[in-house]
């Protein structure tokens, strides 16, 4: 148990709490796909809406969140850009959880996570439409390694497999 005051900000300890890191990311998901249909009703190019402002840097957090917090730790070990090369995370502090040595199989969670992570941002970068370059050019290969987990894992069931094979398939043709 942490010692964290409420509404204070999370530490790499509370993370230890699976429920509370899929809140995190669902929330930060909700947002993006929020964030993603408000930038479509809008007739400007979504480059031109947050060339240099905060806006930009608010996406790139939420994405990197996604990213470091939601796909990394349910990847299996060699998988995806290791931590050391990829681009620096536009998220403060030490709040990064570190992979999991061996995914749990009799844990659904992580299956239940990358499903979320997928079902969520693979359609918006399918549109070619409003957070769709950003999320491209910020987390694309996390999301092909995302995908390729979920069609290939041995720790997921056979029909979650399936159901992500051909996009993955889909993704790699574009």
């Amino acid at each position: 148990m942490t010692s964290e005051q409420p509404g204070s900000p999370p530490t790499n300890d509370s993370w230890q709490y699976p429920h509370q890191r899929r809140t995190v990311i669902t929330e930060a998901l909700h947002l993006l796909s929020s964030l993603h249909r408000a930038f479509c009703k809008v007739s400007t190019r979504f480059d031109q809406l947050t060339a240099g402002s905060k806006s930009r840097k608010l996406i790139d957090t939420l994405i990197d969140l996604v990213v470091l917090e939601g796909i990394y730790p349910c990847l299996s070990p060699g998988v995806g850009v290791p931590m050391e090369r990829r681009v620096k995370s536009a998220l403060k502090g030490d709040l990064v959880t570190r992979p999991l040595s061996q995914p749990n199989p009799e844990n659904l969670q992580d299956q239940e996570l990358i499903a979320t992570i997928v079902d969520c941002l693979y359609p918006i970068v399918l549109s070619r439409q409003g957070l769709a370059s950003s999320l491209e050019a910020r987390m694309l290969v996390d999301l092909i390694a995302a995908m390729a987990e979920a069609a290939f894992s041995l720790h997921f069931t056979a029909e979650f497999r399936q159901k992500y094979l051909s996009s993955f398939a889909s993704l790699l043709d574009r």
